[in-house]
């Protein structure tokens, strides 16, 4: 896994990647057409936002590179890497119950906040994770 270079690309298994935690400086793009959705996204060493027809998708502290971005009506799947300790937050259905499995280890379960966001973090120091979160 590495840093995605083009901002955000599309992968041969129809998943995206995305983020480049290593860049100093801020990398923007808008515009991103994909499955009839558009992507607004920016990146760098501080943060990684990326946004979905104008609602927050994945929002990490300090920045990340997430590769293989999948969303289906109950899950949302990725890799995450980056540096340190990460706050990660999804935007996901407000009100919701959601189960998050890192590495196929559950975490346990919470709630989304009324604006449809859960937050978690993880030490992503020198190491990829595997991310399942999964409405209940």
């Amino acid at each position: 896994m590495s840093i995605v270079s083009e901002i955000i690309r599309v992968e041969d298994d129809n998943t995206l990647s995305f983020g480049n935690h290593e860049a100093k400086e801020k990398q923007k793009l808008e515009g991103f057409e994909f499955n009839s959705d558009t992507y607004r996204i920016k990146t760098f060493s501080e943060i990684t936002r990326i946004k979905k027809n104008g609602n927050m998708l994945i929002e990490t502290i300090p920045g990340a590179t997430v590769h293989n971005f999948t969303e289906s009506e109950n899950t949302v799947t990725f890799y995450i890497e980056g540096s340190g300790n990460t706050s990660i937050t999804a935007g996901l259905e407000r009100d919701a119950a959601y189960r998050i499995y890192v590495n196929g280890t559950n975490l346990g379960s919470m709630k989304s906040n009324p604006s449809g966001k859960i937050n978690f973090s993880l030490d992503l120091a020198n190491s990829k994770q595997d991310i399942l979160i999964e409405k209940l």
